[in-house]
């Protein structure tokens, strides 16, 4: 999608999911330990966005 055409959600949600994927110091281990996931992942405050 062009950037032009994305609106301000699509925006904010693919800033999250890089600081997740690029950012994050818990990413790697979350994704490999649900409870890693739950503790760390469904607290991260960029879910406020």
């Amino acid at each position: 999608m062009e950037e032009k055409n994305k609106n301000v959600t699509q925006i904010i949600l693919e800033v999250v999911e890089e600081m997740c994927d690029k950012y994050c110091k818990y990413s790697d281990q979350a994704k490999a330990n649900d409870d890693l996931w739950t503790e760390h992942c469904d607290n991260c405050p960029l879910n406020k966005l």
